[in-house]
């Protein structure tokens, strides 16, 4: 009350977030009280820990996890990234690309775009499924190529801010959505009824994409086991 005045002069939405995160603290349903006690206990008890050790042991917490903040990718994500470097123009890519992850990034828009990681698929507010227009390279009736615009939809895993050199790059890895149109979920593109676009699950393929390339946050509404695409990600977003 002293820092909020009275309940109905402000939104409940912080708190209906926090609770909405207890349910699944809850291990043991027929002693669900204590289990829940337990879990929050654990909960910021390792917050607490984690938080001491990155302030003040910054570097014996580094190697001691192996979380560097500048970690190397390897593997699929370097390959990954090493084709979205092309299409980038980047004339050289060196074996081992610099990079840090993030996991939540404001876009030029103003909203806020998280992750898949952590998300809940009941909770209408998750904000990592996006909209990305892209330059593709299309096949003309007369045997040309032409470049056409494309809209693809996926899931942000992380975000990566890369130094290829001095010069920096943020890209977001994105699981792209399967539909009818694209059933390998090669590109993501989702099938068009009318004016409503539709995809019918996430686990398409993973690859990244510049930032500047995110249009928007979208969401969601399940209609005949099919997902359909909504302008804004929940009803109090100022583009509804």
């Amino acid at each position: 009350m002293r820092s909020c005045g009275p309940d109905w002069r402000y939104w409940q939405f912080p708190i209906e977030r926090l609770i909405g995160t207890l349910p699944n603290l809850i291990v043991s349903h027929s002693q669900s009280y204590a289990s829940l006690m337990n879990a929050i206990s654990h909960k910021y008890n390792s917050e607490l820990i984690c938080m001491y050790a990155e302030t003040y042991a910054a570097q014996e917490w580094a190697e001691a996890t192996g979380k560097n903040d500048l970690a190397g990718l390897t593997g699929m994500e370097l390959e990954r990234m090493r084709e979205v470097l092309d299409l980038e123009g980047v004339a050289v890519v060196p074996d081992r690309v610099t990079a840090k992850k993030y996991f939540a990034l404001r876009l030029a828009p103003g909203q806020v775009a998280g992750t898949i990681r952590g998300a809940r698929s009941i909770n209408y507010r998750r904000n990592h499924l996006v909209r990305v227009t892209l330059r593709v390279n299309r096949r003309t009736r007369g045997g040309r190529v032409e470049q056409a615009a494309a809209t693809v939809y996926g899931a942000v895993h992380h975000f990566a801010l890369v130094f290829v050199g001095d010069t920096p790059m943020v890209f977001a890895e994105i699981e792209c959505v399967i539909s009818c149109a694209d059933r390998r979920g090669t590109y993501g593109l989702p099938e068009q009824r009318r004016d409503t676009r539709f995809f019918t699950s996430l686990g398409g393929r993973l690859r990244y994409v510049n930032v500047l390339a995110i249009d928007a946050i979208v969401g969601t509404l399940d209609m005949a086991k099919k997902h359909g695409v909504l302008c804004c990600r929940d009803r109090f977003s100022p583009d509804s």
